[in-house]
């Protein structure tokens, strides 16, 4: 269960798969998330995921998939109703970058993430 609470906490372990699963998907070109189904995950907007491409691909660093020290960053906090989330993107050249997926879990439903952005905060 995440926490209410108005802190960052750490990606808890039960959700890691799914933010692998997505930049896995990013790593593919799905930015849009329409071939790679990920269950718990809403495919993203086509403007969603044009942004999150170009900023990808203007980054400099080519993106690789997640690596463990991602998880030593990856915060979440409660916000007015939802659960935003941060996770850093690993690249080819490091572990980790300052590239972020930036993610939303509603408290309406606590099942779907949406991945709104991907870009340097």
């Amino acid at each position: 269960m995440l926490e209410a609470d108005d802190i960052e906490n750490p990606v808890p372990p039960e959700r890691r798969a799914a933010f692998h699963a997505i930049a896995d998907a990013f790593f593919a070109g799905d930015f849009a998330l329409q071939t790679h189904v990920i269950e718990g995950v809403s495919p993203t907007g086509q403007s969603a995921a044009q942004f999150i491409a170009d900023n990808i691909y203007a980054y400099g660093d080519p993106i690789a998939p997640l690596k463990p020290a991602t998880w030593d960053r990856a915060v979440y906090c409660w916000m007015d109703g939802y659960w935003p989330f941060l996770v850093d993107r690993s690249t080819e050249g490091g572990d980790v970058g300052d590239l972020t997926l930036q993610a939303t879990l509603r408290d309406s439903d606590n099942t779907r993430i949406e991945v709104p952005s991907g870009h340097v905060p």
